[in-house]
């Protein structure tokens, strides 16, 4: 077990907990992942992860994609700067709306 744990906190809102390393991302991947109604936003709350890797970034526009295909978005809370800078550096922080302060 890879120690991260998505949870869903109430109806449209979910919190990711634990360390988002290459581990944590293929057991999330292979699992469940933040849904929401077509027109509606999946809230996703980052505060309580403690470490991000690359893959992490890779998971989100994953997930991204998923929503959008359903017709929903997605929309993060609580970035850490670490998450920011590998999303900037990968230049995808626009896609994953981390580029609006």
């Amino acid at each position: 077990m890879s120690g991260i744990r998505l949870r869903q906190v109430e109806p449209g809102r979910w919190r990711l907990d634990g360390s988002l390393t290459l581990a944590g991302v293929a057991d999330l991947a292979a699992g469940s992942a933040p849904c929401a109604p077509a027109g509606e936003v999946a809230e996703l709350d980052l505060g309580g992860v403690d470490h991000f890797s690359s893959a992490a970034v890779a998971l989100l526009l994953q997930w991204r994609e998923q929503l959008l295909q359903a017709g929903g978005r997605l929309r993060l809370h609580n970035c850490p700067d670490a998450l920011r800078r590998i999303a900037a550096f990968s230049n995808v922080d626009g896609l994953l709306g981390l580029s609006e302060g």
